[in-house]
């Protein structure tokens, strides 16, 4: 299982890919360029004359692989920026596309057979790179296919008339855009699938690996609990080893019931849960977590008394609402109150998580379903800030996973520097009531 998948970092993963899928691009042209010259040599000998068209095809192939060897070695370093293998995509699809006007200009404008060489480009650009560079390449090849017929014409006027040419013209440039959008948006979906894909075997393989630390770290609290010196500890000193038991028993929970949740058996079904009296687990997720943020005076719960029970296991919904109420006080800032309020209606039980903090933009809140969400701008998860370690970026996708698998639903109202309302709902258990 190479760990190179598992790059968290995405900028640097998004820069590692595009020097890989480079080095593709490279490795495709080798193949057709080398069959172009092929032809040409091919053919050649088989007239046993070199004709203008073969004769053109032999230098543009030769030239070509020159080209493309430059570009094989500008790939091969490791530490350049993302903007240099962009730039080095344009430059490859921007050969490519001259490359097909050249042939379709030497094929004789509207009557050439080469039209279909102005896919490669757009393909390749779909599959290896991303949408906004398939689009552009299906732009560059309608104008660099434009460019070749209205040369031919200009060099050959009787062949046809630039009205003739029309119906090509809008033809092609309409296919190129539709082959762009068709292979982006593939590109896009299996990219998607793959992510999540490599994500949750990462997250399999941590399972096991994790899970042994923290029951050693139990069995040491235990030993010294439980130990003849202890109770000649002073007070404070017991206080500490409580609360490094309590954080160690949380770690271990979100650490089964997290991966768990992300990567559940065949075996689990939430209909075999048992049901889950949500105001005591709220209450205790909501104290949990303003004192781990050091903000109890922040925190402000509106609950109320009546037992009411909901579908699903204790475990996972606590460590759903744990990333919620956890969200909520990393974004926001010391002495800005954090909402949590309950409310039965009908069938369901709504929970809102509000918090004043920097809140999130539109196209931020549309990445919920994806699994490594991160706001743009804040420090929580940055080299030197205090939620280095934390920020992950499962907490709201966690969260969603779990709740949905209930049953339930988790929507955001969010604006930027208006701060983020969540609003969960789930379904009652009437039998437990």
């Amino acid at each position: 299982m190479p760990l190179s998948r598992y790059i968290l970092d995405a900028k640097d993963e998004y820069r590692l890919r595009l020097r890989l899928h480079n080095k593709w691009i490279v490795k495709i042209r080798w193949f057709y360029l080398v069959l172009l010259v092929s032809v040409a040599i091919v053919t050649a000998g088989l007239t046993r004359a070199l004709g203008i068209y073969q004769g053109f095809v032999l230098w543009i192939g030769i030239s070509g692989l020159l080209l493309n060897s430059l570009f094989w070695l500008l790939t091969q370093s490791k530490y350049r920026s993302v903007r240099f293998y962009s730039a080095l995509a344009m430059c490859q699809f921007a050969l490519d596309l001259s490359l097909s006007a050249c042939v379709v200009y030497f094929q004789g404008g509207i009557a050439s057979r080469a039209t279909v060489l102005f896919a490669i480009p757009i393909i390749m650009a779909g599959l290896l790179i991303g949408q906004i560079y398939a689009l552009m390449a299906a732009l560059g090849a309608g104008a660099f296919y434009a460019l070749a017929i209205v040369a031919y014409h200009r060099q050959n006027p009787g062949a046809y008339s630039i009205r003739t040419a029309l119906v090509p013209l809008i033809f092609y440039a309409v296919a190129f855009w539709v082959i762009a959008i068709i292979v982006s948006r593939v590109q896009a979906s299996n990219a998607m699938d793959e992510r999540e894909k490599s994500y949750k075997e990462l997250l399999a393989m941590l399972r096991h690996q994790l899970s042994n630390p923290t029951s050693v770290i139990a069995a040491i609290i235990e030993m010294l609990e439980h130990g003849d010196a202890f109770q000649s500890w002073p007070k404070s000193d017991k206080d500490y080893l409580h609360q490094l038991k309590r954080e160690n028993l949380r770690l271990n929970n979100m650490i089964t019931n997290v991966l768990s949740a992300v990567t559940p058996s065949n075996s689990d079904d939430p209909k075999l849960d048992k049901a889950t009296e949500l105001m005591p687990l709220l209450n205790d997720a909501a104290m949990s977590c303003a004192l781990g943020a050091k903000r109890l005076n922040d925190i402000q719960t509106n609950l109320p008394n009546e037992k009411l029970s909901v579908i699903g296991n204790s475990q996972q919904l606590r460590v759903a609402f744990d990333n919620l109420i956890e969200n909520a006080f990393r974004y926001s800032e010391k002495g800005t109150p954090v909402i949590i309020t309950a409310r039965f209606g009908g069938k369901h039980i709504h929970v809102t998580i509000e918090d004043k903090g920097q809140g999130m933009s539109v196209s931020q809140q549309k990445n919920l379903s994806e699994m490594l969400l991160r706001l743009e701008g804040d420090t929580a998860g940055k080299p030197g800030s205090k939620d280095e370690d934390y920020n992950t970026g499962l907490g709201l996708f966690v969260s969603n996973l779990i709740i949905e698998r209930f049953g339930g639903t988790l929507k955001l109202e969010s604006s930027p520097k208006q701060g983020t309302k969540v609003n969960v709902t789930l379904l009652k258990d009437y039998m437990h009531d």
